[in-house]
């Protein structure tokens, strides 16, 4: 009697399959979700209940204002479980993970690399090209919503930060601060709302962005600082011109590009000084920025031991209320 020889088709998913079954009893799902939970909550960020695998998504992080968005995660269970993380708020960059069945046991020896980079490469490209098409879309919105608002501002930010509109336009109720990028386009927008909470535009390119503030002398002083408001004050107590980087970890882009563009000027990093914050990300970086493309640096001097304040339009603020000249 002869023998039923099956295909090569047939043996080869046969093969597939099984090679599917060890690999799959390496790890629990579960636990994967659980470890990159606990790693990515020690670093101060909030995922959802449900998270969304194979996909960057914006979180919250502890410590600020619900719907702050100030985090990305991205997570991958297909093949061994890895991902990566970034706290925007506390300077650090992004971080990998990868899953360890113990803590600290690698990946399985049949565990096949080539075909789990082979399978990143072609989802990085896709979400690389994903990423391009939302920028791209965030840009026109950033046009659209600018080019209709007006330069007549009367906002209760402006007010409460006792600071001028400097280049910004209002949309009903929504402060509209424009970012741009080193080709000076504007791509995003930050967008401050009555309560004080701020969103940028979905999608919207940040890295290396910045808010303008004043006319540049190239063989002046040009300030680098973070937000908006810490720019105005620096720009009005000054008269030099302000590149607003909107959080630590751009500072060091910014900077370079206006050393790039400008390298006769004497370019000053006005940092945040966040005592309260452990490893003080705004000092930390700062520091590191204004080392790294030759640089001054400066941070605001408080007015008390026990100060609140952390960058230089607190500082203006806590000042002008002991002087009797605001609320």
């Amino acid at each position: 009697m002869s023998q039923t020889k099956k295909s090569p088709v047939s043996a080869a998913t046969d093969r597939g399959s099984k090679s599917n079954q060890i690999q799959r009893q390496h790890y629990n799902t579960n636990d994967a979700l659980d470890q990159f939970r606990s790693v990515v909550t020690i670093a101060g960020i909030l995922l959802p209940d449900h998270l969304p695998t194979g996909e960057i998504i914006r979180c919250d992080v502890q410590g600020k204002k619900p719907g702050n968005k100030a985090a990305s995660v991205c997570l991958h269970l297909d093949g061994w479980p890895a991902g990566w993380f970034e706290n925007f708020t506390d300077g650090l960059g992004p971080r990998k993970w990868r899953y360890s069945p113990d803590g600290s046991t690698p990946p399985p020896i049949d565990f096949d690399y080539r075909a789990h980079e082979v399978k990143l490469k072609v989802q990085r490209e896709r979400l690389e090209k994903a990423r391009q098409h939302k920028q791209e879309q965030a840009s026109q919105k950033a046009r659209y919503q600018y080019g209709g608002a007006t330069d007549n501002v009367n906002h209760p930010y402006l007010t409460q930060k006792q600071i001028q509109h400097h280049g910004c336009r209002q949309s009903g109720e929504v402060l509209l601060i424009p970012i741009i990028n080193t080709d000076l386009k504007l791509v995003n927008l930050q967008r401050i709302y009555p309560d004080g909470s701020k969103r940028f535009l979905p999608g919207g390119q940040i890295k290396g962005c910045f808010s303008p503030i004043g006319r540049v002398n190239p063989l002046g002083v040009i300030y680098v600082c973070e937000g908006f408001a810490t720019g105005a004050s620096i720009h009005e107590s000054t008269g030099n011109p302000v590149a607003c980087a909107m959080n630590a970890g751009n500072l060091l882009p910014v900077a370079s590009y206006v050393r790039t563009t400008y390298p006769r000027a004497t370019i000053v990093i006005a940092g945040d000084d966040d005592k309260n914050t452990p490893n003080n990300p705004g000092r930390t970086k700062a520091n590191e920025t204004a080392a790294a493309i030759n640089g001054l640096v400066t941070f605001p001097e408080f007015c008390c031991p026990d100060c609140s304040c952390t960058d230089f339009n607190d500082v203006a603020l806590c000042r002008s209320r002991n002087n009797g000249g605001g609320s």
